[in-house]
């Protein structure tokens, strides 16, 4: 059971970062055709890194918790005589990323906010 929700996890964690993947090509490829202001389309894409980054992470941590190994068998995983399931592993990986994520989002949205108020604009005038 344990490996079926560990498989589960990193399944719906690769969703989220295609997701992400999707999202950043988009915004490279797209750039040209935008007719809103760069900091603005900055803005959109960093929180929508940063939320999908949240979700994977929350997925990540729930799987991990129901498939890591317990007992005896996390005493072994520990010294290194019992494999640890590849959620767990990657489990302080995807934390760092939604983190920096989260970071990189909170810059973008004050990046987007002073551009604005330095050309007098409200959000919705941009």
């Amino acid at each position: 059971m344990a490996r079926l929700i560990g498989v589960i996890g990193i399944v719906l964690v690769a969703l989220f970062f295609l997701f992400i993947l999707k999202r950043v090509i988009s915004f490279i490829f797209r750039r040209r055709k935008s007719t809103a202001p760069f900091h603005e389309d900055l803005a959109d894409v960093a929180e929508d890194i940063a939320g999908a980054g949240k979700v994977a992470a929350t997925l990540a941590t729930a799987a991990a918790y129901f498939a890591a190994p317990a007992g005896l068998l996390a005493v072994a995983a520990a010294i290194g005589l019992a494999p640890k399931p590849l959620i767990v592993v990657l489990l302080p990986v995807l934390v760092a990323f939604a983190a920096g994520a989260i970071v990189l989002s909170t810059l973008a949205k004050l990046y987007a906010k002073s551009v604005r108020r330095n050309r007098g604009l409200k959000k919705n005038d941009a």
